[in-house]
């Protein structure tokens, strides 16, 4: 055999076993890269979110103190119940000392300090019935209003609580009753009826007339006051309901997170969200999932519906406050960032920082289409 035959065959062998070499090392990095491949650009979660609508919301509990000489002058119309401390025995108790309300209650209490305020006269004329009608029983000399005829619905018809203290009022009650329908301790005369203590009685209604003279007298002094300082309590409640607004209140992000990835994953209960108001003009406010859950889960290819409530705004400083209050339902947009168990973070697109986000966004089409409209035909 030639040499030349001798190398050509040599390069044949070479060649044969270079190629099954070759297959074999194709084949161990194709299995090695094939789930590699699948892990990082198939199995992972491709997460996306989407922010829905922003509410704002008061927090619960806040109260206010009738710190001013004007807005103590609403605490007789405030219920006696935040007023009062409760007994042992379930009863009214103690007066509270420094008592706080919250807004609502002191709004409620204008509201009937101004209707009261326009039926002061219908009030004073109610009173000087109740006094005549009570004149009349305690004169010995009167023959239709006989003081033995007395009862205690007269009373109950007259609604004392709403004039004196409804403890006294219900004293008043209880003694007249105990004066004519205690029929245990009533003695009877010879015709059978009962012998009333006219005497005790005339004396228990001129008290209760005496009450209800005071009660013309401090309603006369309150309302007068009332009216001399109603403007100045409306602008002091206008200014404690800006208070509350401001620096009381929290958001509630509702945001849409899309996994069209085909592993799962778990994001984190925290979140921010950014407050844009210009270009590197913006705050950071801390979020944290509404539910009381530790982490969110997200299944490979679901989609779900968070809630996160943000910090209060009394916990940022004045200037993020004063800036968040001004920009809040017209200018400004919100972005949200969270983050998952993996260190992977995800943000949003930026959203109008408005409540009702797609009624925004909406509006917002509906006006460039307009405005598209115009340019139409004003180039035509």
């Amino acid at each position: 055999m030639s040499d030349t035959n001798l190398t050509n065959s040599w390069w044949k062998r070479l060649a044969i076993k270079s190629k099954a070499v070759w297959l074999t090392l194709s084949g161990v990095i194709t299995a090695l890269s094939v789930p590699a491949w699948q892990y990082y650009v198939v199995e992972q979660a491709n997460v996306s979110i989407e922010i829905v609508k922003i509410e704002r919301k008061q927090r619960d509990g806040v109260q206010f103190s009738l710190d001013s000489e004007e807005l103590k002058l609403l605490e007789p119309y405030i219920p006696a119940l935040f007023l009062y401390e409760a007994s042992d025995l379930g009863g009214r108790g103690d007066k509270r000392i420094s008592p706080s309300f919250e807004l609502s209650i002191l709004e409620k209490a204008f509201k009937k300090a101004t209707r009261e305020l326009k039926l002061i006269s219908v009030k004073q004329l109610q009173l000087d019935k109740y006094i005549s009608e009570l004149s009349q029983f305690i004169d010995p000399t009167n023959k239709i209003k006989k003081l033995t005829e007395f009862r205690v619905s007269d009373f109950r018809l007259w609604s004392l609580g709403s004039y004196i203290d409804d403890i006294e009022a219900k004293y008043y009650e209880d003694q007249v009753l105990a004066l004519t329908r205690n029929y245990s301790q009533l003695t009877f005369d010879e015709l059978h009826q009962p012998k009333i203590n006219t005497t005790a009685l005339r004396y228990l209604l001129l008290d209760v007339r005496e009450d209800l003279s005071d009660a013309i007298s401090a309603s006369e002094k309150q309302q007068n006051r009332l009216r001399n300082n109603i403007r100045s309590i409306e602008r002091q409640l206008s200014a404690l309901r800006q208070q509350f607004e401001q620096q009381y209140s929290y958001f509630v992000v509702e945001v849409i997170a899309s996994n069209r990835g085909r592993s799962d994953t778990t994001l984190y209960s925290m979140g921010l969200l950014r407050i844009v108001f210009s270009d590197n003009n913006y705050v950071d406010i801390n979020l944290t999932l509404n539910e009381s859950y530790q982490h969110a889960d997200l299944p490979a290819s679901g989609t779900e519906t968070y809630y996160y409530r943000s910090e209060s705004l009394m916990d940022l400083t004045a200037q993020e406050r004063k800036l968040v209050n001004s920009y809040w339902g017209s200018r400004g947009e919100v972005q949200i960032y969270l983050l998952d168990t993996q260190q992977q973070v995800y943000s949003s697109k930026p959203a109008p920082f408005v409540g009702n986000i797609k009624q925004k966004a909406m509006l917002d089409l509906l006006k460039d289409t307009a405005h598209g409209s115009m340019v139409s035909v004003s180039g035509y």
